[in-house]
Protein backbone atom coordinates (compact mmCIF):
# COMPACT_ATOMS: atom_id res chain seq x y z
CA UNK A 1 0.00 0.00 0.00
CA UNK A 2 2.83 2.40 0.88
CA UNK A 3 4.60 1.65 -2.41
CA UNK A 4 1.37 2.30 -4.28
CA UNK A 5 0.78 5.63 -2.53
CA UNK A 6 4.42 6.69 -3.06
CA UNK A 7 4.07 5.89 -6.78
CA UNK A 8 0.87 7.93 -6.96
CA UNK A 9 2.64 10.89 -5.33
CA UNK A 10 5.60 10.66 -7.72
CA UNK A 11 3.30 10.73 -10.74
CA UNK A 12 1.42 13.74 -9.37
CA UNK A 13 4.71 15.53 -8.70
CA UNK A 14 5.90 14.83 -12.24
CA UNK A 15 2.74 16.42 -13.61
CA UNK A 16 3.01 19.42 -11.27
CA UNK A 17 6.63 20.13 -12.19
CA UNK A 18 5.96 19.71 -15.93
CA UNK A 19 3.14 22.29 -15.77
CA UNK A 20 5.50 24.82 -14.18
CA UNK A 21 8.56 23.87 -16.23
CA UNK A 22 8.77 27.36 -17.72
CA UNK A 23 8.39 29.18 -14.40
CA UNK A 24 11.17 30.85 -12.39
CA UNK A 25 12.85 28.22 -10.22
CA UNK A 26 15.63 28.65 -7.69
CA UNK A 27 17.48 25.55 -8.94
CA UNK A 28 15.60 23.25 -11.27
CA UNK A 29 13.57 20.42 -9.67
CA UNK A 30 15.55 18.07 -11.94
CA UNK A 31 18.69 18.79 -9.89
CA UNK A 32 17.06 18.78 -6.45
CA UNK A 33 18.17 15.27 -5.44
CA UNK A 34 21.74 14.55 -6.57
CA UNK A 35 23.38 11.24 -5.69
CA UNK A 36 25.34 11.73 -2.45
CA UNK A 37 28.23 9.55 -3.61
CA UNK A 38 28.49 11.49 -6.86
CA UNK A 39 28.45 14.73 -4.85
CA UNK A 40 31.38 13.49 -2.73
CA UNK A 41 33.32 12.62 -5.88
CA UNK A 42 32.61 16.02 -7.46
CA UNK A 43 33.47 17.82 -4.18
CA UNK A 44 36.90 16.19 -4.10
CA UNK A 45 37.41 17.11 -7.75
CA UNK A 46 36.43 20.73 -6.97
CA UNK A 47 39.16 20.96 -4.32
CA UNK A 48 37.20 20.24 -1.14
CA UNK A 49 38.56 17.71 1.34
CA UNK A 50 36.19 14.81 1.99
CA UNK A 51 36.27 12.12 4.70
CA UNK A 52 37.98 8.80 4.01
CA UNK A 53 35.06 6.64 2.81
CA UNK A 54 34.31 3.03 1.91
CA UNK A 55 31.19 1.25 0.74
CA UNK A 56 31.23 -2.44 1.40
CA UNK A 57 29.15 -5.55 2.02
CA UNK A 58 31.79 -7.35 4.12
CA UNK A 59 32.48 -7.27 7.83
CA UNK A 60 36.20 -7.90 7.20
CA UNK A 61 36.47 -4.64 5.21
CA UNK A 62 34.87 -2.71 8.05
CA UNK A 63 37.29 -4.24 10.56
CA UNK A 64 40.34 -3.23 8.48
CA UNK A 65 38.93 0.27 7.89
CA UNK A 66 38.35 0.65 11.64
CA UNK A 67 41.93 -0.39 12.40
CA UNK A 68 43.24 2.26 9.99
CA UNK A 69 41.17 5.10 11.45
CA UNK A 70 40.64 3.97 15.06
CA UNK A 71 37.06 5.29 15.10
CA UNK A 72 34.57 5.18 12.24
CA UNK A 73 30.97 6.17 11.59
CA UNK A 74 28.16 4.93 9.39
CA UNK A 75 25.29 6.82 7.79
CA UNK A 76 22.77 6.31 4.97
CA UNK A 77 24.02 6.32 1.39
CA UNK A 78 20.86 8.09 0.22
CA UNK A 79 18.05 10.09 1.79
CA UNK A 80 17.01 8.69 5.15
CA UNK A 81 13.30 8.14 5.65
CA UNK A 82 12.36 7.87 9.33
CA UNK A 83 11.17 4.49 10.55
CA UNK A 84 7.74 4.59 12.21
CA UNK A 85 7.18 1.75 14.68
CA UNK A 86 4.14 1.63 16.95
CA UNK A 87 3.45 5.28 16.27
CA UNK A 88 6.98 6.43 17.20
CA UNK A 89 9.36 7.89 14.62
CA UNK A 90 13.03 6.86 14.55
CA UNK A 91 15.45 8.97 12.50
CA UNK A 92 18.50 7.51 10.75
CA UNK A 93 21.35 9.66 12.01
CA UNK A 94 25.12 9.43 11.73
CA UNK A 95 26.28 6.84 14.26
CA UNK A 96 29.70 5.96 15.69
CA UNK A 97 30.57 2.28 15.37
CA UNK A 98 32.11 0.81 18.50
CA UNK A 99 34.23 -2.37 18.41
CA UNK A 100 31.27 -4.31 19.79
CA UNK A 101 29.08 -3.06 16.90
CA UNK A 102 31.60 -4.28 14.34
CA UNK A 103 31.92 -7.65 16.11
CA UNK A 104 28.13 -8.03 16.01
CA UNK A 105 27.96 -7.47 12.24
CA UNK A 106 27.19 -10.49 10.04
CA UNK A 107 29.96 -11.53 7.65
CA UNK A 108 27.95 -10.18 4.69
CA UNK A 109 25.29 -7.47 4.61
CA UNK A 110 23.66 -5.00 2.23
CA UNK A 111 25.99 -2.34 0.78
CA UNK A 112 26.66 0.24 3.50
CA UNK A 113 28.71 3.41 3.83
CA UNK A 114 31.44 3.92 6.42
CA UNK A 115 33.66 6.97 7.00
CA UNK A 116 36.47 8.06 9.25
CA UNK A 117 35.31 9.66 12.50
CA UNK A 118 36.15 13.39 12.48
CA UNK A 119 37.15 14.99 15.78
CA UNK A 120 35.21 18.24 15.44
CA UNK A 121 36.03 21.62 16.86
CA UNK A 122 32.79 22.89 15.38
CA UNK A 123 30.49 22.30 12.41
CA UNK A 124 29.88 24.73 9.57
CA UNK A 125 26.55 25.14 7.77
CA UNK A 126 26.73 27.14 4.55
CA UNK A 127 23.69 28.45 2.72
CA UNK A 128 24.70 28.93 -0.89
CA UNK A 129 22.82 31.49 -2.97
CA UNK A 130 24.72 31.76 -6.22
CA UNK A 131 27.40 32.90 -6.16
CA UNK A 132 27.55 33.83 -2.45
CA UNK A 133 28.18 31.69 0.65
CA UNK A 134 26.47 32.59 3.94
CA UNK A 135 28.14 30.58 6.67
CA UNK A 136 27.50 29.73 10.31
CA UNK A 137 29.62 27.90 12.88
CA UNK A 138 27.69 25.46 15.09
CA UNK A 139 29.27 24.48 18.40
CA UNK A 140 27.64 21.07 18.52
CA UNK A 141 30.57 19.56 20.43
CA UNK A 142 29.45 21.22 23.65
CA UNK A 143 26.44 18.88 23.94
CA UNK A 144 26.58 15.07 24.10
CA UNK A 145 23.22 14.85 22.33
CA UNK A 146 24.46 16.75 19.24
CA UNK A 147 28.13 15.78 19.38
CA UNK A 148 28.06 13.17 16.61
CA UNK A 149 25.16 14.57 14.55
CA UNK A 150 23.83 18.06 15.31
CA UNK A 151 20.51 17.09 13.69
CA UNK A 152 19.71 15.39 16.99
CA UNK A 153 18.58 18.86 18.02
CA UNK A 154 18.47 19.75 21.68
CA UNK A 155 15.45 22.03 21.73
CA UNK A 156 15.83 22.73 25.45
CA UNK A 157 19.46 23.82 25.12
CA UNK A 158 20.16 24.74 21.47
CA UNK A 159 23.72 24.75 20.14
CA UNK A 160 25.48 28.12 20.07
CA UNK A 161 25.64 29.33 16.45
CA UNK A 162 27.55 32.36 15.13
CA UNK A 163 28.37 33.97 11.75
CA UNK A 164 31.47 32.46 10.14
CA UNK A 165 33.87 33.52 7.38
CA UNK A 166 35.05 30.81 4.99
CA UNK A 167 38.49 31.00 3.41
CA UNK A 168 38.67 32.18 -0.24
CA UNK A 169 39.83 28.77 -1.50
CA UNK A 170 36.90 27.02 0.21
CA UNK A 171 34.42 29.51 -1.26
CA UNK A 172 35.86 28.99 -4.74
CA UNK A 173 35.69 25.19 -4.34
CA UNK A 174 32.04 25.40 -3.21
CA UNK A 175 31.16 27.64 -6.16
CA UNK A 176 32.86 25.17 -8.51
CA UNK A 177 30.98 22.23 -6.97
CA UNK A 178 27.57 23.89 -7.05
CA UNK A 179 28.06 24.98 -10.66
CA UNK A 180 29.05 21.43 -11.57
CA UNK A 181 25.91 20.12 -9.85
CA UNK A 182 23.71 22.69 -11.61
CA UNK A 183 22.55 24.13 -8.29
CA UNK A 184 21.86 27.80 -7.63
CA UNK A 185 21.13 27.20 -3.97
CA UNK A 186 21.59 24.60 -1.23
CA UNK A 187 22.76 23.97 2.30
CA UNK A 188 26.28 22.62 2.67
CA UNK A 189 27.68 20.85 5.73
CA UNK A 190 31.35 20.95 6.64
CA UNK A 191 33.35 20.06 9.73
CA UNK A 192 36.27 22.04 11.16
CA UNK A 193 38.38 19.42 12.89
CA UNK A 194 40.59 19.76 15.95
CA UNK A 195 43.50 19.42 13.54
CA UNK A 196 42.37 22.47 11.56
CA UNK A 197 40.93 20.64 8.52
CA UNK A 198 37.76 21.88 6.82
CA UNK A 199 36.08 18.69 5.60
CA UNK A 200 33.07 18.60 3.28
CA UNK A 201 30.23 16.25 4.26
CA UNK A 202 27.29 16.83 1.92
CA UNK A 203 24.96 19.30 0.22
CA UNK A 204 21.20 19.47 0.63
CA UNK A 205 19.73 21.20 -2.46
CA UNK A 206 16.51 22.02 -0.60
CA UNK A 207 18.10 22.89 2.74
CA UNK A 208 16.36 25.50 4.84
CA UNK A 209 17.95 28.96 4.94
CA UNK A 210 16.11 30.11 8.07
CA UNK A 211 18.42 28.23 10.44
CA UNK A 212 21.36 30.24 9.06
CA UNK A 213 19.60 33.53 8.39
CA UNK A 214 18.02 34.07 11.81
CA UNK A 215 20.98 33.36 14.17
CA UNK A 216 23.44 35.19 11.91
CA UNK A 217 21.12 38.08 10.94
CA UNK A 218 21.86 37.56 7.22
CA UNK A 219 18.39 38.59 6.02
CA UNK A 220 18.31 35.74 3.51
CA UNK A 221 14.53 35.92 3.18
CA UNK A 222 14.88 39.23 1.34
CA UNK A 223 17.80 38.02 -0.80
CA UNK A 224 15.90 34.89 -1.88
CA UNK A 225 12.76 36.94 -2.65
CA UNK A 226 14.72 39.50 -4.67
CA UNK A 227 16.44 36.79 -6.72
CA UNK A 228 13.12 35.05 -7.45
CA UNK A 229 11.58 38.38 -8.51
CA UNK A 230 14.52 38.99 -10.86
CA UNK A 231 14.19 35.50 -12.35
CA UNK A 232 10.42 35.96 -12.77
CA UNK A 233 11.04 39.23 -14.60
CA UNK A 234 13.48 37.46 -16.94
CA UNK A 235 10.92 34.72 -17.66
CA UNK A 236 8.27 37.36 -18.42
CA UNK A 237 10.58 39.19 -20.83
CA UNK A 238 11.41 35.95 -22.64
CA UNK A 239 7.73 35.14 -23.08
CA UNK A 240 7.05 38.63 -24.40
CA UNK A 241 9.95 38.31 -26.82
CA UNK A 242 8.58 35.01 -28.11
Amino acid sequence: MKRHLDFESRKLNQFFFSVFAGAAWLSSPDSSSPNKLLVLEKAARAGLEIPATIITTRKSDVAVFSENFKRIITKPIGEADPLVINGKSYGMYTAVLEDSDITALPDRFRASLFQEFLEKEYEIRVFYLAPDCYSMAIFSQDDEQTKTDFRRYNWKRPNRSVPYSLGPSTILAIQTLMTDLGLETGSIDLVHTLGGRDVFLEVNPVGQFGMVSVPCNYGLERKVAELLMLKESEVKHRKEAD
